[in-house]
């Protein structure tokens, strides 16, 4: 009977410990994405959040995202611009924690920085024929 409890004991604590270390998740390689342009232009999404909330998810056009340990690159628009026009943007950031940024990638795969960390305003930008990617790029972001 001891040698019964004993060998559940071992399996018990065998399974918890299995299930421990698959539970943990690393995110070094998405950590990497913040600092690294050639990381940032890859067309595949690498991210996690702890917490995404996104408002706007019916309004086109918009978003109105928190988000709590943000970490990676989240693809949030496709642009595809089929003749030259001009788009306004409005924005608005308040980062409590982390590091942040929202970039665009043109044809080209040029980056250009739209807003870094806590930041507000607005911009006319002229867009030639193309295709360009809006993209979140966070290192342990909390914010809005």
């Amino acid at each position: 009977m001891m040698l019964i409890l004993k060998r559940s004991f071992l399996v018990l604590i065998l399974f918890i410990l299995s299930i421990s270390i698959l539970g943990c998740t690393d995110h070094s390689d998405k950590e990497l994405i913040y600092d690294s342009e050639d990381l940032q232009m890859e067309v595949a999404d690498s991210y996690t959040y702890s917490l995404r909330d996104d408002k706007s998810e019916n309004v086109v056009n918009q978003i109105d995202l928190s988000f709590r340990g943000f970490i990676g690159r989240d693809t949030i628009w496709t642009l595809v611009v089929s003749e030259n026009t001009e788009i306004d943007f409005t924005y608005s950031s308040e980062i409590r924690s982390g590091q942040f940024k929202v970039i665009l990638i043109t044809p080209e795969n040029e980056i250009h920085s739209v807003l870094s960390m806590s930041d507000q305003g607005s911009d006319t930008v002229s867009f030639p024929q193309g295709t360009y990617y809006i993209k979140l790029i966070g290192k342990n972001a909390f914010g809005s």
